[in-house]
């Protein structure tokens, strides 16, 4: 779709080019993380926990702890009384847990996270460079991409997100634009052959499994490329990429989004979490640009400048090629900045999170933001006769002039980003690495002296900043071995306590006695909660006991004789990921206070059905047991 220079001499003079200025970008970015991070913890075992980074280290955490089996899901006892867990819960840092793995002993999850932290941070804007280069876009204009690269994935709300977790999403916002361009230049090829389709497939179907996201963020883009050039494709190979890479990527991560559907949180126990990133807001993008959207996200005032100059690139851009490109990718990213800001609507996309895409948006519209800085530097210098050639020269330097000021400002957005100093930030304050915080310590020294094995624990989680702004819940869970009735997320599941709202009910709204049988149907021996309405319905509800508070946690103990069974008897000896142990059991029919779910198996064989008791999901069902078994989900 792009016609190319046959010069070789030039050629090889801008390939040398865009890899001394992609070696610049490297070594910037490397200085960068080294001050956000820094980089002498990338190697330690000392963790990220920021927001969802906390649960994205127990998902890769139990990734590796059930690797040895061979499958990518297995089940999770310390959560939801029994769930199904793994790849299907893990939808952003499969990548993180699939190195975690391959290093063995020496890449522990921590590690691996900051891994993948700091590679994606260093090739986002080497993608956006490379992509400026297989666009065949100048030499100047690479150069500006790349400056932007920076300032966009520092300074906007790609900081933010990488910061909270994430991070995968973040880089596919990114490396869609290369993917893009090489995908054009395939497209338009009249007589090459079509092993380079293979390539693209194998590309396809890493970014697919680094982030579901890659190629609906890649069809937005490709599309408007092939639409502005649309006599210059090759139909043949437009057929065979349409047909061919959906469904190689399909094909060889079958793995996970089989298990995804099949194990997906709604059927656990019959609760869907509410979606985030889904609001229906025509203004959306508007505010986004100024930076005052009431809700997160916040916006970037570089996103302001990126839409001045891509603007600026469909009128006044005289190259024909950079102009095409321009139009191309800013239809692209006007494409996916409608589709964030209405995307919610379409019954059932509201859980794609559409909002999200409106950074998918504004990163797509880089390239004609570069296209349109380079053009008025060329429209500023020129040199020209006659008073209306001088006047709209004047025009270009004030133009010129102020996107030059708006690139200092957001240059020193940069700065005030990787500033330690207790000022606005769009992402974690530097160092991002600080290890486990105080009071999720004091939570798990706290549990591990306190509270025993023989009950779950129901804990209150919460959306906001309390609680060291993480998701501790599955660090605790994996640091201590106890049980938590819920999801190792907020929302995750039936029987959640989150923000004053428990099992979807608002706490204050919940009748005591349906509360006092769910607690002996799910064995709940231990509660914590930090809200004033949560502690004012436990401190009334009949057979709890203060225990004292952990920070802002108030722990209360369940008086009552705790019990892992329905019916028959036992004990659980042990519990693991993909691994829970009964002994001592007795009776012909046992059911027990633990989630049935498809692929369970025992060891010794048993026979196991599922039966409902209460709860929105079956519970196991035992049938002439031994005295002793494992359950285990198989491969």
């Amino acid at each position: 779709m792009i016609q190319h220079s046959t010069n070789d001499a030039s050629k090889l003079s801008r390939r040398r080019f865009y890899m001394a200025l992609m070696a610049c970008v490297l070594g910037v970015q490397f200085g960068l993380i080294s001050i956000s991070l820094p980089l002498s913890e990338l190697f330690t075992d000392t963790p990220v926990f920021y927001y969802d980074t906390a649960y994205h280290w127990y998902e890769i955490w139990f990734a590796k702890s059930i690797s040895h089996t061979g499958s990518w899901v297995g089940y999770d006892p310390l959560f939801s009384a029994g769930q199904v867990n793994g790849v299907n819960l893990n939808f952003s840092a499969k990548s993180a847990a699939l190195i975690s793995i391959m290093g063995g002993t020496h890449i522990s999850p921590a590690m691996a996270y900051k891994l993948m932290m700091a590679g994606t941070a260093v090739g986002a804007p080497l993608a956006l460079v490379s992509g400026a280069y297989w666009l065949s876009l100048s030499r100047r204009v690479g150069a500006v991409a790349a400056i932007l690269a920076i300032v966009m994935w520092w300074a906007s709300d790609f900081r933010s997100y990488t910061s909270i977790g994430m991070v995968a999403w973040s880089g596919v916002c990114f490396a869609a634009i290369p993917y893009m361009a090489l995908s054009s230049r395939f497209l338009a090829e009249k007589s090459a052959p079509l092993t380079p389709l293979l390539g693209l497939a194998c590309i396809a179907a890493l970014g697919t499994f680094y982030h579901p996201g890659f190629l609906i963020v890649v069809a937005f883009g490709l599309m408007a490329l092939a639409a502005m050039s649309i006599g210059n494709l090759n139909w043949q190979r437009v057929i065979a990429y349409t047909l061919f890479i959906p469904a190689f990527t399909f094909a060889t991560n079958y793995f996970w989004i089989s298990a995804s559907v099949t194990y997906a949180p709604s059927p656990i126990e019959g609760f869907l979490p509410t979606p985030s990133l889904a609001k229906v807001d025509p203004t959306l993008p508007w505010k986004l640009m100024l930076g005052k959207n009431n809700l997160w996200p916040y916006g970037a005032k570089v996103y302001l400048l990126l839409m001045c100059c891509g603007v600026y690139a469909l009128f006044a851009t005289e190259n024909s090629r950079e102009k095409l490109v321009a139009r191309a990718l800013f239809g692209g990213s006007a494409a996916l900045l409608l589709f964030g800001a209405l995307g919610a609507a379409i019954p059932g996309l509201a859980y794609a999170q559409p909002n999200r895409y409106c950074q998918a948006g504004f990163a797509m519209q880089m390239v004609p933001a570069s296209i349109g800085m380079v053009a008025m530097y060329r429209e500023a210098t020129r040199r020209t006769i006659g008073v209306r050639h001088s006047l709209r020269r004047g025009v270009s330097w004030l133009v010129a002039s102020m996107a030059l000021l708006a690139m200092l400002f957001c240059l020193n957005e940069v700065r005030r980003e990787l500033s330690s100093a207790s000022i606005g930030h769009y992402g974690a304050i530097p160092p991002e690495v600080k290890g486990v915080g105080d009071t999720t310590n004091a939570l798990k020294n706290w549990i591990e002296a306190n509270t025993s094995p023989a009950g779950r624990i129901l804990f209150e989680v919460t959306a906001g900043k309390r609680l060291d702004s993480a998701q501790i819940v599955g660090y605790l869970a994996a640091s201590t071995g106890r049980e938590f009735i819920g999801g190792p997320y907020p929302s995750w599941a039936y029987a959640s306590f989150e923000d004053e709202k428990l099992f979807g009910t608002p706490i204050a709204l919940l009748p005591r006695e349906k509360f006092l049988k769910l607690i002996e149907l799910y064995n709940i021996a231990f509660i914590g909660a930090w809200s004033d309405k949560s502690r004012k319905y436990l401190d009334e509800s009949p057979g709890l006991e203060n225990m004292g508070e952990v920070g802002p946690v108030r722990f209360y103990r369940v008086n009552r004789e705790n019990s892992y069974f329905i019916s028959g008897s036992g004990k659980v000896a042990g519990r693991s990921p993909n691994s829970l142990t009964l002994e001592a059991i007795e009776g012909s029919e046992v059911i027990l206070k633990y989630h049935f779910v498809k692929g369970l198996l025992a060891e010794p064989p048993v026979e196991m059905e599922p039966v409902y008791a209460g709860s929105p999901a079956p519970f196991i069902k035992l049938v002439n047991p031994p005295p002793k078994l494992r359950i285990y989900m198989g491969k």
